[in-house]
């Protein structure tokens, strides 16, 4: 991880902490390494009670992702069942693997206790109009053995 990078990722959850009472939502600000970062941290931070992180994790999933996944619920269910270990990890290292005008993929790398570790490859896009124009969404996200990314569409 270069030091932009080491240094998006610590401002990322010092301003999430300073506006805890308002989740971090979509913004064209945001790069794809801190999108995948904004949703780990509230997934990690969720509140059982609320599922309040898993909603803040699916503010930023693409209309395509959310259009195949369904409702917040079934995204819930699908993260408790498949993703539980992104609301229990303790650590997570994050790399850029590819980024186009259009496309990326972030390698995560989630430390859990007892020192496992499993990985994933965060596949983004940038949407175009609604909901957010220029904002960075997840697509999709692929449990790796090894963190390659998928190749990108020419687009």
């Amino acid at each position: 991880m270069n030091v932009k990078h080491f240094l998006a990722l610590l401002a990322v959850p010092f301003a999430f902490t300073l506006q805890a009472q308002t989740p971090p939502s979509p913004s064209p600000e945001w790069q794809p390494v801190e999108v995948v970062n904004l949703q780990l941290e509230a997934l990690r931070n969720n509140n059982p009670a609320t599922d309040a992180g898993i909603a803040t994790a699916y503010a930023f999933a693409s209309p395509k992702n959310k259009e195949s996944v369904g409702e917040l619920a079934n995204f819930s269910r699908m993260l408790h069942s498949g993703y539980a270990d992104m609301l229990t990890h303790t650590e997570a290292d994050l790399e850029t693997l590819e980024v186009s005008e259009r496309e990326a993929a972030i390698g995560v790398t989630l430390r859990l206790a007892g020192n496992s570790q499993h990985r994933y490859i965060f596949v983004l896009s940038r949407n175009d109009g609604a909901p957010c124009d220029g904002c960075w969404l997840t697509d999709g996200v692929i449990p790796v053995e090894r963190a390659d990314p998928p190749p990108l569409r020419q687009i």
